[in-house]
């Protein structure tokens, strides 16, 4: 489970660190950011490739994700890292547990289009042909 999201100079979220329950409930007014923190998530989860989510004026966006579990496989943090300048776009994995096959760190650069397969793994998100869904503002409710 994710229990708690970074986020520097991703949209209009400058620095904003929020730790997450099972059951976490965003609200606020107009243009507070709810949205960008939504789209943020699915940077991560996504591989967004690009710079346009950049906070204006502002040279990096990072988006890191840290993740607790009764498998110590996958606690520890994940990075996505994207640059307007030469330094490498990037996700970093840092587990945890010090036996972990990625620890102390793994860096992936030659991102392409999709999510690393060790990231992926982390995450437990599967990378087979199936489409991760989160919800938008105006999608209608749904229930698995």
């Amino acid at each position: 489970m994710i229990d708690k999201i970074s986020i520097h100079n991703f949209q209009s979220l400058q620095d904003v660190s929020l730790e997450l329950k099972p059951l976490t409930v965003i609200v606020g007014p107009s243009s507070s950011g709810k949205s960008a923190f939504i789209r943020a998530l699915r940077a991560l989860a996504a591989n967004r490739r690009g710079t346009d989510f950049i906070t204006h004026g502002e040279r990096t966006a990072s988006i890191s994700a840290h993740l607790t579990s009764s498998d110590p496989l996958r606690t520890g943090t994940v990075t996505l890292t994207r640059s307007t300048q030469t330094s490498p776009n990037s996700y970093t994995v840092i587990p945890d547990d010090p036996n972990h096959p990625l620890h102390p760190k793994a860096e992936f650069t030659k991102l392409g289009g999709d999510v690393p397969a060790p990231v992926s793994e982390f995450l437990g998100i599967p990378t087979e042909q199936i489409a991760l869904s989160i919800a938008g503002q105006f999608d209608k409710p749904y229930l698995l």
